[in-house]
């Protein structure tokens, strides 16, 4: 079958496996690192797929491909894909929403317990004076803690089913799951309001999209206790920044671990970087050996079935044409 298929903006070394997948598929494989959508708009008129990363892809670069049958983004989210005008011009979306879950609730529950267990200010003592115990009070027992799950797909419900035997009472907010389910997890199910007033811990597991960009802002930080902790594993545009900042510096919560920002990588002027109250990682949760190789694979059979007109395993929109 004489398709081709372009890859880009992909921050891995290199895209042999892919390239192996496809091209025993019978497809054309080009490989490009560029960053705009001017570059990308300049390279796909002809491309069948396109297989991108961190690209955004509106309608420009839409517009600029005359046959693609399917775009796949690498990883479980898809901000960055305007999927709703590509259902409109006839081309699918597909997503890898099932590696990394087990690497995303490890990193989130390292992230919890190194809060509530004060690690990193422990480490950040080490050499003073005071060097003790007291130095990370007040720390509760994890029995006493409640944490706040927002979001109960895969990966949040993940971390309920490692959080549960540690002992945290568990609470969570989601509106595609309904109170039974999240019971079989032994989490309550719970309004978000309810959840940022009651939670000693929230951890975010939600897409991003058009409803949940600033789902915690200044009104829900303001609900919060102050010893509170929140962790974001997700996406860094479901807290906003600034509002958190404020919420950090009044002391109106314990800390943050966030391994997402609204704005990466990271800036060396973010005001972040001056909080001892937060830990701060570098977009790395979905991050091992085996998911690197899972995503990479999974993106190309994605493609190699649609192409191969077969159904798409993980479509994220229904295409109008």
């Amino acid at each position: 079958m004489n398709a081709k298929v372009v890859i880009c903006h992909y921050e891995h070394p290199r895209v042999d496996q892919e390239r192996e997948i496809l091209e025993a598929a019978g497809f054309e494989v080009l490989a490009h690192r560029v960053p705009t959508e001017d570059d990308i708009s300049g390279l796909v008129a002809d491309a069948d797929a396109l297989i991108v990363q961190h690209n955004k892809v509106g309608p420009r670069v839409i517009d600029a491909m005359r046959r693609c049958r399917i775009i796949v983004r690498y990883g479980v989210g898809y901000d960055n894909l305007d999927t709703e005008y590509a259902a409109r011009k006839g081309i699918l979306c597909c997503n890898v929403p099932d590696y990394c879950v087990d690497e995303v609730s490890d990193h989130a529950l390292a992230l919890i317990l190194a809060l509530t267990r004060g690690i990193v200010r422990y480490d950040r003592a080490k050499g003073d004076d005071d060097f003790n115990y007291p130095r990370a009070a007040p720390i509760r027992n994890s029995r006493d803690t409640v944490a706040g799950i927002i979001g109960l797909g895969r990966i949040g419900s993940s971390l309920a089913r490692k959080l549960a035997p540690i002992g945290f009472r568990l609470i969570g907010t989601d509106p595609n799951v309904d109170a039974q389910a999240m019971g079989l997890l032994g989490v309550e199910k719970v309004e978000l309001e309810t959840l940022c007033t009651q939670a000693e811990v929230i951890s975010l597991h939600c897409l991003l999209d058009a409803r949940s960009r600033g789902l915690l802002g200044e009104r829900q930080f303001a609900m919060m206790r102050p010893g509170t902790f929140l962790v974001n594993t997700a996406r860094g545009p479901l807290v906003e920044e600034s509002a958190l900042v404020g919420a950090l510096r009044a002391g109106r919560i314990a800390g943050a671990g966030l391994d997402v920002l609204e704005t990466e990588p990271l800036r060396p002027d973010n005001p972040l970087l001056g909080l001892d109250s937060v830990i701060l990682t570098p977009h790395a949760a979905w991050y091992s050996e085996k998911s690197i190789v899972e995503l990479k694979r999974r993106a190309a059979h994605e493609v190699v079935r649609v192409l191969k007109g077969d159904k798409a395993l993980n479509p994220v929109n229904s295409p109008t044409t």
